[in-house]
Order: structure tokens, then C-alpha cells, then sequence
């Protein structure tokens, strides 16, 4: 999928300006929190050795976390300015060659299965791949972003295969098996703005692993620090 810059760029700064001023009124109206990113850095700690990727690990509590505030989506059909939750954690541990992530939220409900008018539970991290930070919301145009999409149903046909294995984890012989065998539970995604967000044919760079505990998701993303993907 490609995305292409359009003849506007000169009158971009303004538009935006205007966008950005009605977007706020707009929120205030609604009564959605406005979020401002400004001093909201999360630092990976260094960490020798191998890195955890059990959302449980007592690793985790060496490193100190930052709170995100989220906010409505207000700005593409459907609007969702209502909140079932306001904020999340995020840690970071790096050893030099690989990085992780945990991502935790308070959730009363877990929704693992993709059922009709429900939302299934997952959290995304996106990353900028140009020097200029790309719009929020997915990247724009000439500017993309690398999205890694936790889904909690792809978590529960990967743990549910994983009872399926023997001890030696040898997948036993099966004579019928309707759901596939998912390399991860993360799909590693690209995107340039609304409706545009591309699966990368190779999966399985990111990997990811969760646990819901006493309404609690604890989500942990691991990718190495360099890879030879050319997406």
C-alpha cells in the first residue's frame, strides 16, 4: 500500500491549525479529556542478560513505569468519545540486542473472542519510521508508522495450542484443526493515516505475551533492537 503527499503541503500548517483549534472545541463539548503528550517520555532501562517475557516477572519492578492518559476517538467515523478506561502503564527493559514492553490496565471484563458488538481487548504501540513524529492517529500521508497490534484473542488460540503440545513441545497429531497456528499474538502493521493500516508479509518479528489477572492485562511486546525486515 502506498501513500502519496497531495498538492496541499504548502497550506498544511494552517489546516492544521484550524483542525487542531476545532478538534478542540469539539472535545470540550463532548466532554472528552484532551491528552497532551508534552514531558511524557518513557526511558528504557538498561538490563543484562535475558530479557523477561513473563508479564509476571519481579524484573519488571526494577524499572519504573509511566502513566498514560487516554482520551475518546472523536476524529474518524464511528466516534467513540466515551471511555471504559482512562489510563495505562507502560515499563521498558533493553540488554543492547533486544527490547520489551509492559503494558497494564485495569479491565473488569475479559474479551478474548471475537464476538457480534463486542470489542475484543488489545493494545498497540506505534513507531514513528521518519524523523518528524507522524500524526497520532495511525500516521499520514508520506509519513509511517510501524504499529504492533496485541489482540487478546490471538493470545488465547496461542495459549490454548500450547496445552495442546507435550511436554518436549512436539504439537500432538491431530486429525482436524479449523483455527490456525499464529506465530504471534502481536500483528506487525503499517500505516500512513485512516483506512490504511497494511499486515507486513513477514510475521513473527514482534512477539507478544499476556495475562489477565484480578481485572488486570498485563501485556508484554519483544522485538529485537535490529532486524533485517525491509519493511
Amino acid at each position: 500500500m502506498e501513500c502519496r503527499s497531495s498538492n496541499y503541503t504548502y497550506r498544511r500548517v494552517p489546516r492544521l491549525l484550524v483542525l487542531t483549534i476545532l478538534l478542540g472545541l469539539l472535545s470540550c463539548c463532548l466532554g472528552v479529556p484532551l491528552v497532551s503528550s508534552q514531558g511524557l517520555f518513557l526511558r528504557s532501562a538498561y538490563s543484562p542478560g535475558e530479557l523477561p517475557f513473563d508479564p509476571k516477572s519481579p524484573r519488571w519492578e526494577k524499572t519504573s513505569p509511566i502513566v498514560v492518559p487516554l482520551s475518546g476517538q472523536v476524529i474518524s467515523s464511528p466516534a467513540h468519545p466515551k471511555l471504559s478506561i482512562e489510563s495505562l502503564t507502560v515499563r521498558s527493559l533493553h540488554n543492547g540486542k533486544d527490547i520489551v514492553f509492559l503494558v497494564e490496565w485495569d479491565d473488569p471484563t475479559k474479551n478474548d473472542r471475537l464476538m457480534a458488538g463486542t470489542f475484543r481487548d488489545g493494545v498497540a504501540l506505534a513507531f514513528p519510521l521518519n524523523d518528524a513524529l507522524p500524526f497520532f492517529c495511525m500516521g499520514q500521508a508520506g509519513n509511517y508508522v510501524n504499529i504492533w497490534h496485541w489482540k487478546a484473542d490471538w493470545q488465547a488460540d496461542i495459549d490454548r495450542h500450547k496445552l495442546d503440545e507435550r511436554d518436549d513441545g512436539v504439537p500432538r497429531p491431530r486429525t482436524l484443526e479449523l483455527r490456525p497456528r499464529r506465530v504471534s499474538s502481536v500483528e506487525d502493521l503499517l500505516g500512513c493515516g485512516f483506512a490504511t493500516m497494511t499486515t507486513k508479509r513477514v510475521q513473527g518479528t514482534v512477539q507478544g505475551n499476556a495475562i489477565w489477572d484480578q481485572s488486570h492485562w498485563k501485556v508484554v511486546f519483544k522485538r529485537a533492537l535490529q532486524t533485517r525486515d525491509q519493511e
